[in-house]
């Protein structure tokens, strides 16, 4: 599975584990779900046992479920966590409605966070899409490499963070 893929596979999983939960009115640490061949709905979820198994391993790694047995499994506080934040995401319908606009940042240097509640990095993003077309490198890999920067500041986790942690950014900035 490429890196997308593994995220959204992680996503769906939790959230499934995270509605079945709800479904029952139980809490992360009483309610075991059980991955194994035999189960189809958890296969049928993902498509594949692998894809199961690569998604579990991983979301283990990330301390988003915990193994129980062999096969049985609970959710994490972690990983509810991640689900809510996935279910609760608003997409960004309008790319002109979430611009942040940073200016020149140094350690000690001037931030404007915000046009009323409206962050702007508008410029920042700009700077990265200019660096990136003037790189050696092929265009493809290019395009890619925008794609994946326009993705990645889309994405409800990043804008939640950027605006969490504008203030704290801005001491980075000019490393």
């Amino acid at each position: 599975m490429t890196r997308e893929e593994k995220e959204q596979a992680i996503d769906t999983l939790l959230v499934y584990m995270n509605d079945k939960i709800e479904e029952v009115g139980r809490t992360t640490n009483s309610y075991q779900f059980d991955f194994n061949k035999k189960n189809d709905e958890y296969i049928q979820l993902l498509g594949s046992f692998e894809k199961l198994r690569e998604t579990v391993l991983i979301a283990m790694s990330r301390r988003y479920i915990k193994q129980l047995t062999l096969v049985s499994f609970l959710l994490t506080e972690e990983g509810q966590a991640r689900a809510l934040s996935v279910i609760n995401a608003k997409p960004n319908n309008n790319e002109s409605s979430s611009k942040v606009s940073i200016g020149t940042l140094y350690n000690s240097g001037n931030m404007q966070v915000g046009d009323n509640n409206t962050q702007n990095i508008d410029n920042a993003v700009n700077a990265i899409l200019n660096s990136i077309d003037k790189a050696n490198a092929p265009e493809e890999q290019k395009e890619e490499a925008k794609n994946l920067l326009m993705k990645f500041i889309a994405h409800p986790l990043t804008q939640t963070l950027i605006s969490a942690a504008s203030g704290i950014g801005a001491a980075f900035v000019g490393k």
